[in-house]
């Protein structure tokens, strides 16, 4: 009975991590993240997010693959603590900068281009 309680520990202390680290709410389904995470993770949280309401359950409880369990939410939770939100963020910010930065050099070099063109005839 105590490694399955351990088990609807890690996934609130999941839970926890993840809104603290990708941002939102604590109460917002598990699911929600899913996009900041690979494919694989993608699975695990949706077989996690799947099998919560049976962790709730004490009978339930006890169908649930518990090592295999405790495999995804550890690889989850290595992943997010991994993520660096505001360097995301700052990534974000300087990707646009440079495109509008090259965006402004290149019709500069056009306005200059089509200056010498028109002033040689």
């Amino acid at each position: 009975m105590g490694k399955h309680r351990d088990i609807s520990d890690r996934v609130a202390r999941l839970r926890a991590l993840m809104a603290a680290r990708l941002g939102g709410r604590t109460g917002s389904p598990l699911t929600r993240y899913g996009r900041h995470l690979p494919r694989n993770l993608q699975r695990d949280l949706q077989r996690i997010a799947d099998a919560e309401p049976m962790l709730a359950h004490p009978e339930l409880r006890l169908t649930q693959d518990t090592p295999q369990m405790r495999q995804r939410v550890a690889r989850i939770s290595a992943h997010v603590k991994g993520i660096d939100l505001v360097d995301q963020r700052k990534g974000w910010i300087l990707g646009v900068l440079g495109g509008l930065v090259f965006n402004v050099l290149l019709m500069i070099a056009l306005l200059v281009g089509i200056y010498l063109w028109r002033t040689k005839s």
